[in-house]
């Protein structure tokens, strides 16, 4: 029965073309670089949105707060800012008297009334937002009345609450769609780690050898050399010795090469 070959150690050409491909995978993976792109805007999105929400003060809250019959856009802006911190609205009679419908000023006011409401607006745990959260308050982000140019006509403190949430809502969408393309990514590069890795093992073991090679082509060069000199030399004093013999003994001259 014939024996089980073992594996063959791969080449460094095999190596090579294996880090080939997993070059090829990055660049496929990397529609991850479009999806960087796009963190980036969101985050800067969401910077542009604190910025707006340090620039209002106290009193503006506290104006938005005090309306007694608020515009459409500043009720739309503070239903949406309850939502994310999941305050519920109350439920009052409908306009038309059938049934209740929900109501979020009052919730809104109070909720304008803490004296650490701006802080709560900075610190919001943007990272774990809930989906059911995120599912509401995307009926606020899709609609076309609720962008930050038509409700600054209304408030210019509801703007910068309108543009929070959307910023919100946008950072939440696009690090949910970018996560899974990190992992891949992260698993991607790190399979290129370990394949250049076995690359640069392969290719260190070929140059050891053809540096030995070389090394021993060197010295068979230089003892070609040494040979070659000392045939000479012995071919010199060869004939040297024949010279000095055939003139002393008078006798007949002899084949050098019958003496080697």
């Amino acid at each position: 029965r014939a024996e089980p070959k073992e594996a063959a150690e791969p080449t460094p050409e095999a190596a090579e073309d294996a880090a080939a491909y997993r070059r090829r995978e990055l660049a496929r993976v990397f529609g991850v670089l479009d999806a960087r792109a796009d963190g980036r805007l969101a985050l800067a999105a969401l910077e542009s949105a604190v910025k707006a929400l340090r620039t209002r003060k106290k009193d503006e809250i506290t104006e938005v707060k005090s309306m007694k019959s608020p515009p459409g856009g500043v009720r739309l802006t503070m239903e949406a800012v309850c939502i994310m911190f999941e305050i519920k609205p109350n439920k009052v009679a409908a306009p038309d008297g059938r049934g209740k419908v929900d109501d979020f000023w009052d919730p809104a006011k109070k909720m304008m009334s803490d004296t650490k409401f701006l802080e709560k607006l900075f610190e919001y745990d943007k990272d774990n937002i809930k989906v059911e959260v995120v599912e509401k308050i995307r009926a606020y982000t899709t609609n076309p009345d609720f962008m930050p140019e038509i409700i600054q006509k209304a408030s210019k403190a509801a703007m910068g609450l309108c543009s929070w949430v959307r910023a919100m809502e946008t950072y939440d969408r696009v690090a949910k769609d970018v996560a899974p393309k990190r992992a891949m990514l992260a698993k991607a590069e790190g399979e290129y780690a370990e394949v250049s890795k076995l690359l640069a093992e392969k290719q260190a073991a070929l140059k050891a050898v053809m540096d030995k090679l070389a090394a021993l082509q060197s010295q068979i060069a230089s003892l070609e050399k040494e040979a070659s000199a000392a045939g000479a030399l012995k071919q010199k004093f060869l004939l040297k010795f024949l010279a000095t013999y055939d003139e002393g003994s008078g006798g007949t001259a002899v084949d050098a090469e019958g003496l080697e």
